[in-house]
């Protein structure tokens, strides 16, 4: 489940230390310039998804915000990558493709109150690291 699409202006949930409660920061119709401590993600439009819990947390959660984002079902270039934790643009980023990487999140869910996503739509990350 993706949570409710904050409004603009509208503050941030407050989630207690047990809660299992978190948000997604999506930042997207950007595009990533530079590679490395340079990496940069510009022209971003950024959305903010409160109320996501963790115990129904999935891939198709990542796959509703794209649609709620009017991005279809993506299509074959775009990819979604989030900073592991601690991490932030100059190092890598980890691409979300299945389960495999939601579970992750929601076992640190109780930890961490924002996850923070970059909607890479021509592909950018792969094309400059070689790596997918």
């Amino acid at each position: 489940m993706a949570g409710r699409l904050r409004a603009e202006a509208e503050p941030p949930p407050m989630y207690g230390a047990d809660s299992t409660d978190f948000i997604v920061k999506v930042h997207h119709g950007g595009f990533f310039c530079g590679i490395g401590q340079n990496h940069a993600y510009l022209n971003e439009k950024v959305s903010l998804f409160d109320d996501c819990k963790a115990d129904f947390w999935s891939f198709l959660g990542i796959e509703e915000i794209t649609l709620r984002l009017d991005y279809g079902m993506g299509g074959p270039s775009l990819r979604v990558h989030w900073p592991l934790l601690g991490k932030d643009l100059s190092d890598e980023l980890r691409i979300i493709t299945s389960d495999e990487e939601t579970l992750v999140m929601k076992q640190v869910a109780n930890r961490v109150k924002t996850f923070v996503l970059y909607y890479d739509h021509y592909n950018h990350v792969a094309n400059n690291t070689g790596k997918t």
